[in-house]
């Protein structure tokens, strides 16, 4: 256990474990494990299967890190380094095999890599699974039966994990903001080909998607607006430049009116990193 730095650690003893440690010459009374008192116990002592969070270094980066200790004693490397030893290649190939993993020499011979990468270990017909299933699609994409079979297990899986599916994309959109932003400036052409033929499959999530503005439109816009001004404003927007509320429409906290003075002109790419935000 040379991996794990601390040579002993503290923690609340459980009544069940009392006699474990006993055996091994702690002798804790009763009344102290009653209270909940915090006991030091050497490392090497504690039951496999204990959570005491300790830190384990690397035996192959240095990397330090803070984990349980069931898992810590389970292997000296971090999972990178993990991955590019002998040996755990040896048992992911016998796992693929045999369905699970099994104890392997050091100097038992490695087995065939794969036919592609020639660095991980077979999964199947000569391919390891990351090869395998890029292989596999690549050779199946134009497979209308395989393609409506994928299409459905897609959207049945993203069903099931609604929630997830919404709080992966929200993270990805919030940590990629300015690289969505520049795609998109770079690739307009592409983008409205993509919107026409969506609104061309889609008809009916198009036309609520624009009644839906234009009844917010309406809403926001006050009886006593003078409209003309309005239209004057969008007529002479200059070339590259786009109309946008100061306030937005449907701000997360506050939204503003469908009036002159709450209109301006900004770029493209201005307006989108804005989105329904208030610059102050």
């Amino acid at each position: 256990m040379e991996h794990i730095l601390e040579k002993e650690v503290e923690l609340t003893l459980a009544l069940p474990n009392r006699a474990y440690y006993n055996e091994r010459g702690y002798n804790f009374p009763f009344e102290l494990i009653a209270s909940k008192q915090k006991v030091r116990i050497k490392t090497a002592d504690l039951q496999k299967g204990s959570n005491v969070k300790v830190t384990r270094k690397c035996a192959g980066c240095g990397e330090e890190r803070r984990l349980p200790f069931c898992r810590a004693l389970k292997s000296p490397h971090c999972k990178r380094c993990k991955s590019q030893t002998d040996e755990y290649r040896k048992n992911v190939s016998h796992a693929a095999k045999f369905g699970k993993f099994i104890e392997i020499a050091p100097d038992q011979e490695v087995e065939e890599s794969c036919k592609i990468c020639s660095k991980m270990p077979i999964h199947s017909k000569g391919f390891c699974k990351s090869c395998y299933s890029k292989n596999f699609f690549a050779k199946n994409k134009d497979n209308p039966e395989f393609v409506t079979k994928r299409r459905a297990s897609q959207k049945a899986w993203a069903e099931r994990n609604k929630e997830k599916l919404r709080e992966k994309r929200a993270k990805y959109a919030e940590e990629n903001r300015e690289k969505r932003i520049e795609w998109r400036a770079k690739n307009r052409e592409k983008l409205r080909a993509r919107v026409k033929k969506w609104r061309k499959e889609n008809p009916d999530a198009y036309k609520r998607q624009k009644m839906s503005r234009l009844h917010t439109l309406i809403l926001q816009t006050p009886k006593w607006v003078d409209l003309k001004a309005i239209e004057d404003i969008y007529v002479n927007c200059p070339p590259g430049m786009t109309v946008d509320h100061i306030i937005p429409l449907k701000g997360k906290d506050v939204s503003g009116l469908h009036v002159p003075w709450n209109l301006q002109y900004l770029p493209g790419i201005e307006n989108s990193k804005k989105s329904n935000k208030i610059k102050l």
